[in-house]
């Protein structure tokens, strides 16, 4: 399940996912630091969900609209995967119906889905 931390919540979620932002822009060609994407999801920009399996902690991901040529995209741009389940395919309905209730024509990714 995938949840979303409202930014007033996001003090209290950060030490949970800073270091995986860290490990993520190792792993990236990315030009975004920490501090960027709290300040994404902070002032609204972006939105920050932690992702749990049967109650236990698994990763975040941020995603925002983007506003494309031909309608929105719902574009995932920092996946964090700290377990050994995929998080996507685990809640690929959750993520077809956030695109769906957003009217986003499609789906994108910036983060790379394997290391």
């Amino acid at each position: 399940m995938m949840v979303p931390i409202h930014p007033d919540d996001l003090q209290d979620t950060w030490p949970t996912i800073v270091n995986g932002l860290k490990r993520v822009l190792k792993h990236s060609n990315s030009h975004w630091i920490a501090e960027d994407v709290y300040y994404a999801v902070k002032s609204g920009m972006a939105v920050l969900h932690l992702v749990y399996e049967d109650q236990e902690y698994c990763g975040f991901t941020v995603s925002n609209l983007i506003q494309d040529f031909d309608g929105k995209t719902l574009h995932f741009w920092i996946v964090c995967n700290d377990s050994k389940v995929d998080i996507f395919e685990q809640n690929m309905s959750q993520v077809e119906e956030m695109a769906h209730n957003a009217k986003a024509k499609r789906i994108t990714f910036l983060s790379p889905r394997k290391w």
